[in-house]
């Protein structure tokens, strides 16, 4: 057995390593420093208080790749009077353009505007078009919390047009407009891309030009993040359906029990409110658990009729499952509107999914095809690990943490979601009977 010392020097170790990881990320920030909370910050240190009441700003990229910022702040006539006094406002402008090259300050009634350069603000890329990275949301970039500005546009050189922009962006030819910075960090690769105007191929130039940066990361993501845990999953239901299959007769046959027992599980899954905090180890509300407890119900409910089993085969129990998987995401969808909490389509295809789709694998056990079985099962997984795992952003924080938390999901998949193939195979192997009760039923 370790010793206590040894087991607290590694949790130091971990803990070192998360510290230093955290430190490492970028502090929060706008995307727009001089419109918000940095521009008042800079104005305090020259001794002027002030609040922003208004904000705007507007980007010009040139040819050679750099760009012109100028950003308009209304900070009342106090506030400006203070700025004017002794040129503070070009202290000010100086001190919070921070990378860039301040061009000009100036106070106009109650209206302070700033002009800067930031060099290489965007990239020539293929056919033409130029890349902007500034905003996308990547910790090992930048790590945004605001827009800072009431609203942001961009402008593109002349000839070219806007192509690709954030997924909050309003799009006008060669303008983009942003009013929020709605950004989900490790999701929403903000990228901009400026394509010739007139060129047929531009969204194929667009697509270029993001392919350009982002191949290497997504290839490296899907190496690390996707196939280590696809692999073990399947090595580890792989494992499980060669069991089953050489159980052969011994599988047991009860699929007409299998629903009231769905039907059971499914209802105190979906009752958990009820007893939350009553049962030692349940807490809260969870809208995934309350979506898989109804999936539970339904499926449940279908297999408690004779008709339905005895017409289930490998292509049925697909239709079974995904018809469950579909009151799932109805389920979720309509929880926030009877003032429960909400949650995101991705973690539900991340949670249920994958373990919905162990019920037609389990199908394709029955019927003897083991390697439709695990092929089944493996597609369900993948999705679901697709559906949340981030391909687009560089990887930051532990080395390897992505393929640790998706191995070890792998392996409770495996252990807990094992009887669901149990409950398809006997669902399959079980038709014939169950072919000749329904035909005495009718």
């Amino acid at each position: 057995m370790a010793r206590p010392s040894s087991v607290a020097l590694l949790l130091s170790l971990l803990g070192l390593t998360l510290a230093g990881s955290a430190v490492a990320m970028p502090p929060p920030e706008p995307v727009c420093g001089p419109c918000a909370e940095p521009f008042v910050e800079a104005a305090e240190s020259e001794g002027v208080d002030l609040r922003v009441e208004a904000s705007t700003a507007t980007i010009r990229v040139h040819r050679n790749g750099s760009a012109t910022w100028t950003v308009r702040n209304r900070v009342g006539t106090d506030a400006a009077r203070a700025l004017r006094a002794n040129d503070t406002v070009t202290a000010v402008a100086t001190r919070v353009v921070g990378e860039g090259s301040l061009v000009d300050a100036s106070v106009d009634g109650d209206r302070v505007t700033i002009r800067y350069r930031l060099r290489e603000f965007a990239v020539q890329s293929v056919g033409g078009s130029y890349r902007i990275e500034y905003f996308r949301e990547d910790f090992a970039v930048a790590n945004y919390d605001s827009l800072g500005a009431d609203r942001l546009t961009l402008v593109a050189p002349e000839g070219l047009r806007v192509g690709a922009a954030p997924p909050s962006a309003t799009v006008e030819g060669d303008r983009m407009t942003l009013t929020a910075a709605d950004y989900r960090p490790g999701r929403d690769s903000a990228f901009v891309t400026l394509v010739p105007g007139d060129a047929l191929l531009a969204p194929l130039s667009s697509a270029l030009a993001l392919a350009e940066v982002l191949a290497g990361v997504v290839l490296r993501n899907l190496a690390r993040n996707v196939a280590i845990p696809v692999a073990v999953f399947g090595v580890g239901v792989g494992a499980v359906v060669v069991v089953l299959s050489r159980l052969g007769d011994a599988l047991p046959r009860r699929g007409h029990t299998a629903g009231a027992a769905l039907i059971a599980l499914g209802a105190v899954a979906a009752a958990h409110p009820v007893y939350a905090g009553v049962v030692p180890g349940v807490y809260g509300y969870s809208p995934a658990l309350l979506a898989g407890g109804v999936a539970a119900v339904v499926v449940g409910s279908a297999l408690t009729r004779p008709a339905v089993r005895a017409r289930l085969d490998y292509a049925g129990l697909s239709a079974l499952a995904a018809g469950a998987f579909a009151v799932a995401l109805a389920t979720v969808a309509a929880v926030p509107a009877l003032g429960g909490p909400s949650l995101r389509a991705e973690s539900v295809v991340f949670l249920l999914l994958p373990a919905v789709a162990l019920l037609p694998a389990g199908g394709a056990l029955g019927t003897g095809h083991r390697g439709r079985a695990v092929l089944t099962a493996l597609a369900g997984f993948l999705l679901g690990l697709l559906a949340v795992v981030p391909l687009t952003t560089r990887p930051m924080g532990v080395s390897g943490l992505g393929a640790v938390v998706g191995s070890v999901y792998a392996v409770a998949l495996v252990a807990l979601g094992w009887p669901l193939l149990v409950v398809g195979a006997s669902l399959t192997r079980g038709g014939e009977r169950e072919a000749g009760v329904a035909d005495r039923d009718r």
